[in-house]
C-alpha cells in the first residue's frame, strides 16, 4: 500500500465512495464575430482544488521516491487518489443545425499538455489529438446533447499525460501522437520511458475548449470520488495545484544544464 495507515484513515473519514460534485467556473459559449461573421471559440481552465500535503506527508513522498529509485518526484495526487468523471451538456441556441466540437486537455501537477506545442514545421501537418473529446457533433436546431468523460477515460488520460509531461519518447514531438492513439491497457506504445515502479499522477488541470459553426453553450460538472482525503474546498486559499494559464512540462527541467 502506497501511503500506509494514514492514507487509509483519511480515505475512511472522507467517505471515498461518496462523490463530490464541483461546478464549472463558467459556461463556455461560442459568440458571433460581426466583423468576420464567424463564431468565436471559447475555452476555460478548471483546476481541481487539492489540499497541500503536511510536512509528514511530504517526507513520506520523498522516502517513497528513494525506495522506488525514481528519477522524478512521487506525485502528491496520484491517479489512484481520485476517481474523476465529467458530465457535460452542449446546447444549440440557433434555429438551424450546427456543428460543435468539445474537447478536454490539461495537465497534472508537473505540467500541461498543449496540442499546439507539438505542431510540425509542415503547415499542413495536423495537430495531435486532444486527450479527450474533439469529435465534431451535429446538433439539430435548438437541440441539447449530454455527454460524459468517464472515470476510465480520465485514468487513461492521466497515463498519457505522464508520458507527455515527464517521460516522453526520444523524439519528444511524436509522443502525444503515439500515446493518445493507443490504450495503455492493451499496449505500452509510447510509454517505454516511464520507469518501473512509477506512480501515475492524476489529471488535476482541465482545459475545456468549445468551437461551433453557430451559437452553442457548454456546461459541465466534475464528479470526484476522493479516495485519500486530498480534495480541498473550491475557492479556498493555499491550495496545492498551480493555477497558471499553462505549466511547462517537467521533462524540460530534466534536460536543463
Amino acid at each position: 500500500m502506497r501511503s500506509g495507515f494514514a492514507t487509509l484513515a483519511l480515505a475512511l473519514l472522507a467517505g471515498c465512495n461518496d462523490p463530490i460534485y464541483l461546478n464549472e467556473n463558467r459556461a463556455l459559449e461560442t459568440t458571433l464575430d460581426s466583423a468576420t461573421m464567424t463564431f468565436t471559440a471559447d475555452s476555460d481552465l478548471y483546476v481541481l482544488p487539492v489540499r497541500r500535503p503536511s510536512a509528514d506527508e511530504q517526507k513520506e513522498l520523498a522516502t517513497e521516491r528513494q525506495t522506488r529509485k525514481l528519477p522524478m518526484a512521487i506525485p502528491w495526487v496520484a491517479e489512484e487518489d481520485f476517481a474523476i468523471e465529467i458530465e457535460y451538456t452542449l446546447e444549440n441556441f440557433d434555429a438551424i443545425p450546427v456543428e460543435a466540437t468539445f474537447s478536454l486537455n490539461g495537465g497534472n501537477e508537473f505540467g500541461d499538455y498543449i496540442p499546439a506545442d507539438f505542431k510540425s514545421t509542415d503547415p499542413n501537418a495536423p495537430l495531435p489529438l486532444p486527450l479527450l473529446g474533439g469529435t465534431p457533433l451535429v446538433l439539430a436546431a435548438k437541440e441539447s446533447h449530454s455527454g460524459m468523460f468517464r472515470e476510465d477515460e480520465i485514468a487513461e488520460a492521466a497515463v498519457d499525460l505522464e508520458a507527455i509531461v515527464r517521460y516522453p519518447l526520444q523524439d519528444v514531438m511524436t509522443t502525444p501522437f503515439v500515446v493518445i492513439a493507443h490504450n495503455s491497457t492493451v499496449t505500452r506504445d509510447g510509454l517505454q520511458n516511464i520507469p518501473a515502479g512509477d506512480v501515475t499522477p492524476q489529471m488535476v488541470r482541465f482545459y475545456f475548449a468549445l468551437s461551433a459553426t453557430g451559437n452553442v453553450r457548454a456546461d459541465f460538472v466534475i464528479r470526484v470520488r476522493d479516495r485519500s482525503g486530498k480534495l480541498g474546498s473550491a475557492g479556498a486559499r493555499g491550495l496545492y495545484v498551480r493555477t497558471d494559464d499553462q505549466i511547462a512540462p517537467a521533462y524540460l527541467d530534466m534536460k536543463a544544464p
